[in-house]
């Protein structure tokens, strides 16, 4: 995969390709082949990768701001951009609300007063809803197996470094990290960013453009469904306790792509052999379907008074009366930190997000159920996940709506504590 096609602007194509959740699960229809063979796909195994040197951009003016422009809202995007000259000092507001920026964003020396760039990281580290206190009774994902599915990755990022049990290239996939992977591997099980920071790693990067050179762009899945069918495979070979328990993919297929029926059997082939997938489009085989949260940068990501409906989808919500499908299980989603591929300590903040990092948070919370209940099954996590979740009031234009169910770390993981 190109990296350069996932900066124009960042998310938006990153969305489109990878299913994040701006409800954009179709490119173009495409006929369904069978699934491959794992021995006649393009297989590499533990290649090394060294961070992408990005080229610092300077800027001398803000985008429009997003909110009532038509401008889109991933727009204020400064990774490794030098913003030095700028006066931002009017700006505070819109920076607040909008901007992504990363560890080699270069700022003025004067910054308005809403905007803290410091202080939006360091909060957008803390996976949130008193996940780190989980952590403390030492619950932290030790001994659990869990198996990403996704782009490049940069594998000795300091948040996951020495964790990766297996790293595995299917299909033609970029030859430099990108963004993605970085991200999804450190929400999962990152040491500071993480929900299962003590997980082991097997991490596949899959193919999922079938070619780049060509318009309109055409995705596949036939690769993915190869993977998910291996891990199942080495699965039977492997004592129980390393076994991997958890498939993240942040990405949902969609009927007329090619492969759709190959990975939704791989699908349910996992569900059958108790493996859970958390995906953008896990309503296909489960009951519950994960939705990610918004939440200002500066409120505290354990308090479940802090979150709002996500960026992306919150005007379809208020203009709907709160009435979304569901049922939803909700996870954090905006104002995140993630490991950056740019740097073996580089982060990027990500002020709006997408469903693809809800996915990871979900997969590393079931890694913490497996650890303290090794027997639990997938069903049995999402079900009491839906009835130990917590159900906020949130507040627009003096209307009252009802959002959750907010997965409450504490309270599911007491129901499989022995």
């Amino acid at each position: 995969m190109n990296v350069r096609s996932f900066f124009v602007p960042i998310v938006i194509v990153v969305a489109l390709l990878l299913g994040i959740g701006l409800g954009a699960r179709q490119l173009m229809p495409a006929a369904d082949t069978a699934g491959a063979k794992w021995s006649e796909l393009s297989v590499v195994e533990g290649k090394n990768h060294f961070p992408r040197i990005r080229k610092m951009e300077r800027l001398f003016a803000l985008p429009p701001t997003p909110a009532g422009t038509g401008t889109d809202v991933y727009g204020f995007e400064f990774s490794h951009k030098d913003l030095s000259r700028m006066d931002l000092l009017g700006s505070g507001q819109a920076l607040s609300q909008w901007a992504t920026f990363d560890s080699g964003t270069k700022w003025p020396l004067e910054l308005p007063v809403e905007f803290s760039p410091e202080r939006f990281m360091d909060l957008g580290k803390d996976p949130g809803l008193g996940v780190r206190e989980v952590h403390k009774q030492g619950i932290t994902g030790k001994g659990v197996h869990v198996a990403i599915l996704d782009q490049t990755l940069l594998g000795d990022h300091r948040e996951y470094a020495g964790r990766i049990v297996k790293y595995t290239e299917v299909g033609q996939v970029a030859p430099e990290p990108e963004i993605h992977g970085a991200a999804v591997a450190s929400l999962l099980a990152g040491t500071n960013v993480g929900v299962a920071p003590d997980a082991q790693i097997t991490y596949y990067a899959i193919q999922i453009v079938k070619n780049w050179n060509a318009q309109p762009i055409e995705r596949t899945f036939i690769y993915m469904a190869a993977a998910i069918n291996k891990i199942l495979d080495d699965n039977k070979n492997l004592p129980a306790d390393q076994r991997i328990r958890v498939i993240s993919a942040s990405i949902g297929a969609g009927p007329d792509e090619e492969g759709y029926t190959a990975v939704n059997e791989a699908y349910r082939r996992a569900k059958r052999e108790g493996v859970l997938v958390v995906s953008t489009d896990m309503q296909t085989r489960y009951d519950y379907q994960v939705h990610g949260l918004g939440r200002d940068p500066l409120l505290d990501p354990n308090n479940s008074g802090s979150y709002i409906p996500g960026a992306f989808w919150a005007d379809r919500y208020y203009a709907g009366g709160g009435r979304i499908p569901g049922p939803y299980l909700f996870a954090p989603m905006d104002s995140r930190t993630t490991a950056a591929e740019t740097g073996l300590d580089q982060y990027r903040f990500y002020r709006t997000g997408g469903l693809s990092w809800s996915v990871p948070w979900m997969a590393g919370m079931y890694a913490l159920v497996c650890q303290v209940d090794p027997a639990v099954t997938p069903e049995q996590f999402l079900k009491t996940a839906h009835e130990t979740g917590d159900t906020i009031t949130v507040v627009r234009d003096g209307k009252s709506y009802q959002l959750g169910p907010i997965i409450n770390p504490a309270k599911l993981l007491a129901r499989f504590k022995k």
